[in-house]
């Protein structure tokens, strides 16, 4: 087994603590293949709570990438089905991931021909301090983070499709969607810039494998995918999993525009303010106006 304990600081902090052990304690109930094993959750007394988890032999994909650049395409689309099956089953059992990104998505068997991928760290989410001016707690790694994290809006499931469609454009393009330091630029562009296509960058890609990632990276949670199963049901097509079901994927219409994301709380609203002035006037200093 793997044990991962909290660090002592996060351990003093009872709203981390907090979230780590009550995440942690509602991952414990999703079974299914594509999802690490949590074999147990504890809080010892007078000391830091720990989990216990299966081991895994092989590679993370953040791994893989950084050795490889990308994935071939069919393997690609065959894990990305896997991540989406998984999140799908977590999403059943009432947990959002928050932090999906290569560097929690375990590839099982040989390294670089995998077996099958696994989606680890539910309930341990990075914690990222973005500079917003507010106190709370952002869970997430910022290139894979959905608007409605940044600005500490309530999330659910939209915001691990919006992630999953990051990862997708990194593994077909191996280059992220916004490929800056964190920072002032990389918020603004994650709240109010669009994706690029990613056949800017593969010109070799599907137009169905395009238009899956830019309607789960869409910025407005109403115009990406309703769920999981939505952006699954698209990847089963492109597989051809369903012979009776039509191969195309469509980009659909916008149901809000523009796509820009619009906070739903007056701390959102603040912090959504702050990074629009400050995005305004990095891109003013760096084209030297």
């Amino acid at each position: 087994v793997v044990v991962k304990r909290l660090t002592e600081t996060a351990t003093r902090d009872p709203e981390i603590s907090g979230c780590f052990l009550r995440e942690a304690t509602a991952a414990q109930s999703i079974e299914h293949p594509n999802v690490v094993r949590l074999l147990a959750v504890q809080r010892p007394p007078d000391d830091r709570p720990f989990l216990v988890i299966e081991a895994l032999a092989g590679e993370s994909l953040g791994d893989y990438l950084r050795r490889e650049s990308s994935v071939p395409q069919k393997l690609g689309l065959t894990l990305c089905r896997q991540i989406a099956v998984g999140l799908s089953a977590a999403h059943r059992s009432g947990v959002v991931h928050r932090d999906v990104k290569p560097d929690n998505l375990f590839l099982f068997g040989a390294p670089g021909a995998p077996d099958g991928l696994k989606i680890l760290d539910f309930g341990m989410a990075k914690v990222d301090s973005l500079g917003t001016g507010t106190t709370d707690l952002v869970m997430g790694t910022v290139h894979y983070m959905a608007p409605e994290q940044i600005v500490l809006d309530p999330v659910d499931g939209r915001t691990d499709v919006y992630a999953l469609g990051v990862v997708m454009f990194r593994m077909f393009t191996g280059q992220l969607p916004f490929d800056t330091m964190p920072g002032t630029e990389l918020l603004g562009h994650q709240l109010f810039s669009p994706a690029p296509p990613p056949s800017w960058l593969n010109e070799e890609l599907d137009p169905r494998v395009e238009a899956i990632m830019l309607r789960a990276m869409r910025k407005h949670p109403d115009n990406r995918y309703p769920n999981m199963d939505y952006l699954l049901a698209d990847l089963e097509a492109v597989l051809g999993l369903h012979p009776g079901r039509a191969a195309e994927v469509d980009l659909p219409p916008l149901e809000r525009e523009p796509d820009v994301y619009v906070p739903r709380n007056d701390q959102g609203r603040k912090a959504a303010e702050v990074i629009a002035q400050r995005f305004g006037s990095a891109r003013v200093a760096a084209s030297g106006e």
